[in-house]
């Protein structure tokens, strides 16, 4: 959200995939997802769509395959304006933001 801080897991306003495949929530911290290394496409995929089965979750997809359930957003988190944020250290990170994906989905949203 427009004034959440910066740094992830900090606040109840974010919600965050790490690197050891844990899904954070405000401040609870979950294992969610398969470990994340380097030379793959991550996706992250935001349902926000109020007629899907998964409306306001979030998901980790690697190389096109899910590595992790839909999460549910925090209700604090629903009708707001959400912004994407990468947070790394000590990697090298390229952002890849395009309408056609490097890695397909097995679905088309």
């Amino acid at each position: 959200t427009p004034g959440s801080p910066l740094v992830l897991g900090v606040s109840d306003e974010h919600v965050c995939f790490d690197s050891e495949g844990h899904f954070c929530a405000g401040k609870k911290k979950v294992v969610a997802a398969q470990r994340l290394s380097r030379d793959q496409v991550i996706s992250v995929l935001l349902n926000l769509d109020p007629k899907s089965p998964n409306a306001n979750t979030i998901s980790l997809f690697r190389d096109g395959e899910r590595i992790s359930e839909p999460q549910a957003l925090p209700e604090v988190l629903h009708g707001r304006t959400l912004f994407p944020h990468i947070s790394f250290r000590n990697v090298t990170v390229q952002v890849l933001s395009s309408p056609t994906p490097v890695k397909p989905l097995p679905f088309r949203c």
